[in-house]
Parts: C-alpha cells; sequence; structure tokens
C-alpha cells in the first residue's frame, strides 16, 4: 500500500466460506464523527433471475428487509441504523446485489447483528408480498424515462431469447406475476435465496476504527451462521 496510507487491511475467509475485508482507519479527532461502514456483495443479478420471472433477484433484495426470525418487527434494521446516525441502501445489477450502510461506531455491533440476521434467518413473510410488488413496480415506472436504463435495456434486447443475459433486472409486476399466485412467488423467491444467498458467493467488507482484531472476532460471532 503507499506509504500514505494510514489504514490497516486484512483479508480473511470463515468456515463457511464467506470471503472478509477488513479495514482499520485512523481514529477522528476528540469531537468528530466516528463512522463504521459495511457493504456485502452477493453473486446473484438479474443474469440469475429465472426466464419466466424477471426481476426476481430485485424482488429478493426488497423481500430480505422484511424482518428477521432474531429482529421479526418489519424495518427494525432500517430504523436502527438510522437512530444511529447512519444511512443504508441496497441495489441490483447484472451479476452481483450489493448492501451497505455507514453508522455511529458505538452502535456498529447492534447493526452487524441485526444485518447479519436478514442473511441468516429473514422471515420474507407471504403477507409482504404485495406491498413489495407494489415497490418494485413503484421502481420500474420511476426509472422508465432514464436515459441510463433505457440504454441498458436496449443492449440487453439484442441479446437471443434463449439466452440469460437477456435480463429485465428490475422487473415489474406483469414479469413477476406473470400468472402465479402470491403463494407460488413466495415459494420461488424463498428458492431464489436458498440457491444464492449463500457464504459462498458471498464478500464482505468492512471499515472501522476498531482494531483488525476486534473486527475480525465481530465478523466471526455475526457471519458464522
Amino acid at each position: 500500500k503507499s506509504q500514505n496510507d494510514k489504514n490497516l487491511y486484512r483479508l480473511v475467509r470463515l468456515a463457511n466460506g464467506l470471503k472478509v475485508f477488513l479495514i482499520q482507519h485512523p481514529k477522528e479527532e476528540p469531537g468528530m464523527e466516528q463512522l463504521s461502514a459495511l457493504t456485502l456483495n452477493i453473486d446473484v443479478g438479474g443474469y440469475d433471475d429465472p426466464k419466466d420471472a424477471k426481476g426476481l433477484s430485485h424482488f429478493l433484495e426488497h423481500m430480505v428487509f422484511m424482518g428477521s426470525e432474531k429482529y421479526p418487527k418489519e424495518n427494525e434494521y432500517h430504523e436502527y441504523v438510522a437512530n444511529n446516525g447512519g444511512d443504508l441502501n441496497a441495489s441490483t445489477g447484472f451479476k452481483e446485489t450489493s448492501y451497505y450502510f455507514t453508522i455511529d461506531e458505538e452502535a456498529f455491533e447492534g447493526a452487524l447483528d441485526r444485518f447479519s440476521s436478514i442473511f441468516i434467518s429473514p422471515l420474507m413473510l407471504e403477507n409482504s408480498i404485495e406491498r413489495e410488488l407494489d415497490s418494485v413496480e413503484s421502481e420500474y415506472r420511476g426509472r422508465m424515462n432514464n436515459d441510463y436504463i433505457r440504454r441498458l435495456q436496449l443492449i440487453y434486447s439484442f441479446v437471443r431469447d434463449d439466452h440469460q443475459a437477456r435480463a429485465f433486472i428490475s422487473g415489474s409486476l406483469t414479469t413477476l406475476k406473470n400468472n402465479r399466485t402470491n403463494t407460488e412467488l413466495y415459494q420461488l423467491v424463498h428458492d431464489h435465496f436458498r440457491t444464492y444467498y449463500v457464504a459462498s458467493r458471498m464478500v464482505l467488507a468492512v471499515e472501522s476504527s476498531k482494531s483488525l482484531d476486534d473486527l475480525q472476532g465481530l465478523i466471526e460471532k455475526y457471519f458464522q451462521g
């Protein structure tokens, strides 16, 4: 690394196959905001959607946020991050799905606990499906006039009909329902989760002023599952 780089780094792989990049940055001056951050990338995206359920990976991104067995309250993770000086988001691309947040360092462990639980034991209840379908449809309609999205979709449209790269990443109410009942879509999204949301397809990066040993201990504690 550069001699001017004051960060410390460590690469580890957990026993479950999760690859982790740890970053320790210098502490801020007293009185300054101390923030920690995390990003999780998963090797799944629009390319991996079933041909008759375009947008399923994006829909799954929405569904995992709807509570976990450990924290069953919907949006518990969102509220915790927001109440502790942080922000969060997620995005689904052609071949990857990313989740990320920043938060006040004192609340970092609590965020790790809530965040990891939605990947270990998400509820993804059937009664959340209609609401999240509406959310996906709203996103789709809100981006219809986005020139970047339009160009991307035009490129995908030139791919052969029988090839996985003929993607429609965002999906819509039409492509996700596709004459399915909510129960059938519920089963489909749970199958997609079990297939792709596995540790061996994930890469995690965390950054904090905590020591590398402390960071590794926290990641092993909350992400071994």
